[in-house]
């Protein structure tokens, strides 16, 4: 594990050298170390487990009804129990093996043995649960509709919502004149910040966190001129 470990960040800093020597050769490390210091600062998404990530097992599809609603039971057991033992779900049950439990939807111990895939630590540890899995499954019939997300929208005044589509085209234009992709020149979140802050002048435009003195210097009598427009 030690060995794993050191193996892990044995080359990092080397790497490190030669990325930012790359860099600084395309002209884009101040751009990027911007883009750095943001990812740095952004606390840790929160693993939050989906219910629906079983319509997400590749030969799901291929199921009945019955056979995904089985599968789906499954799958919250699965979680259920790899949280309890602080192990990947994969290891507790593979997603092969659920599918072949969904299709012959076996009704004892016995039936479940006979499943390729399903040990004798499968049988002890989750036996009676994956039974009572199938159960319910097959009297539930068919699987609940998945849950409906809300996309991730950013709010913005109709007026706002222009001047960040002009933004973008000259974004777009800006990032072919100097061979860069479009994020070097500004990402989507510089570009929404710009038209919420509405900066007046070159150096309220580079104390924008996400803008800079580099990207100010270069573009701000474009973006000036499209948040005046």
């Amino acid at each position: 594990k030690l060995e794993y470990a050191y193996l892990d960040v044995k080359y990092l800093i080397r790497l490190a050298d030669i990325l930012r020597d790359r860099l600084v050769a395309a002209d884009v490390l101040e751009e990027a170390e911007l883009e750095f210091r943001r990812l740095e600062a952004r606390p840790p998404a929160a693993r939050e487990f989906d219910p629906d990530g079983y319509r997400r097992i590749r030969g799901r599809s291929a199921l009945t009804d019955p056979e995904q609603s089985v599968l789906r039971e499954l799958f919250l057991l699965r979680d259920r129990h790899a949280r309890r033992m602080d192990r990947p779900p994969f290891k507790v049950l593979a997603n092969e093996t659920m599918l072949r439990i969904s299709r012959r939807r076996p009704a004892s111990r016995a039936e479940l043995r006979g499943i390729r895939g399903v040990t004798e630590t499968v049988v002890r540890r989750l036996g009676e649960g994956i039974l009572r899995a199938v159960a319910r499954g097959v009297e539930r019939g068919r699987p609940p509709a998945p849950r409906r997300r809300k996309p991730r929208s950013v709010r913005l005044h109709p007026r706002q919502q222009q001047q960040l589509e002009r933004l973008k085209d000259w974004r777009k234009e800006a990032a072919a004149r100097r061979g860069v992709p479009t994020m070097v020149v500004l990402p989507n979140h510089a570009l929404v910040d710009v038209v919420r802050a509405r900066p007046k002048d070159a150096r309220a435009l580079a104390a924008l966190p996400a803008v800079g003195e580099k990207r100010a210097r270069l573009y701000a009598d474009a973006i000036l001129a499209i948040l005046a427009g």
